[in-house]
């Protein structure tokens, strides 16, 4: 599990580039728990069953059998915007964010999860034009694809299922 704290854009640390910096550091568990109670660790055993109200969840990071594979589905398909790329990993996000999305293939799976894992998560879009648009874009995909691309209708929106079975149920705000 990754824990962070998002900055504002502007304190976003940036590389000569103009790309996010970001690194992997070991988790400071006092102090998170100290933050999340009294300060004396009172009130911190709510962590323990549930995040608190208000907790986004910043990003979803997926190990995967083929980047080319996520990039059909989550860059043409979904509309989410390429970001830092790896030989074995991709950051993908919406609307100038760093990434709401990563996703690796660094065990070298070539066969899908079967039940291990996440089964599901929700993209939420601004509006019924913008679930249109991505049901459009999902459509182009599956046509143009050897792989079979299963997009189903839902109540509130739609569902598609990558190629390693991970349902993205994706509904209009």
């Amino acid at each position: 599990m990754e824990i962070y704290r998002d900055r504002p854009r502007e304190e976003w640390p940036r590389a000569e580039d103009g790309t996010v910096r970001m690194a992997t550091e070991p988790l400071d568990v006092e102090g998170v728990a100290a933050a999340a109670s009294d300060g004396n660790g009172a009130g911190s055993e709510a962590l323990v069953e549930r995040a608190p109200p208000g907790t986004d969840v910043g990003h979803v990071h997926l190990e995967l059998t083929s980047l080319a594979a996520f990039e059909a589905v989550y860059v043409d398909g979904l509309g989410f915007e390429p970001g830092m790329t790896g030989p074995d990993v991709r950051f993908v996000a919406a609307g100038g964010y760093h990434h709401h999305l990563g996703a690796n293939t660094w065990r070298g799976r070539t066969t899908p999860a079967a039940g291990r894992g996440l089964a599901w998560f929700e993209v939420v879009v601004p509006d019924a034009a913008a679930l249109d648009a991505v049901r459009a874009r999902l459509d182009a995909v599956a046509a143009e694809s050897d792989a079979e691309l299963a997009v189903a209708e839902r109540d509130d929106g739609i569902a598609v299922t990558d190629a390693d079975g991970i349902e993205v149920r994706v509904r209009a705000e």
